[in-house]
């Protein structure tokens, strides 16, 4: 269970069909995206625990997710879904 939602930016949209990093490795969203919480499936990770760090956009290990792949998959354009990050989530310029 991740603590973002739809309230977070990830849209519902992604239901089913969206992807994390969680240690290096893509995982897949399974279930409805709720307004706070999503939950990725993590059977094929034999050592992961709780409090790893997930990705969501952005680089782990050697793979990375793009904003292009939340676009591909939500029929979004790529800074429509930049616009609905709050406020609050972090930022960091590379």
């Amino acid at each position: 269970m991740i603590p973002v939602g739809y309230s977070g930016g990830y849209s519902r949209s992604l239901s089913n069909r969206g992807r994390v990093l969680i240690n290096g490795q893509r995982c897949d969203i399974i279930g409805m995206v709720n307004m706070n919480m999503i939950i990725a499936n993590v059977s094929e990770l034999p050592d992961v625990k709780v409090d790893d760090d997930v990705v969501i956009i952005g680089m782990q290990g050697k793979r990375e997710i793009k904003v292009s792949a939340f676009s591909d998959i939500s029929n979004s354009l790529n800074y429509e879904i930049l616009t609905h990050l709050p406020v609050n989530v972090e930022r960091v310029v590379i």
